[in-house]
């Protein structure tokens, strides 16, 4: 079996739980992007006749950033501290 040089580390600081009323994982993608691509993910979360949560999520994955589409469906059902 091949050893795993994974830093156990790293994983856990990654994969820790969020606090309570934290910004949610799309707040902190928006936030780390550029203006003029914030602009136009802000336009289409907006726009629910055009975006569907899954293809909105697998989107930011494209762009790099760790969503999922149930974070992208409480973001947008304002039921996350940053879109209160």
């Amino acid at each position: 079996m091949a050893k795993n040089t994974t830093n156990i580390d790293d994983l856990l600081k990654a994969n820790t739980r969020r606090t309570p009323g934290s910004t949610c994982t799309i707040g902190v993608a928006l936030a780390a992007m550029d203006p003029a691509t914030r602009a136009k993910i802000e336009v289409a979360i907006d726009d629910r006749a055009r975006f569907a949560n899954t293809g909105l999520a697998a989107v930011l994955r494209e762009l790099g950033h760790d969503v999922g589409t149930s974070s992208m469906e409480r973001h947008r059902a304002k039921g996350c501290k940053c879109r209160t």
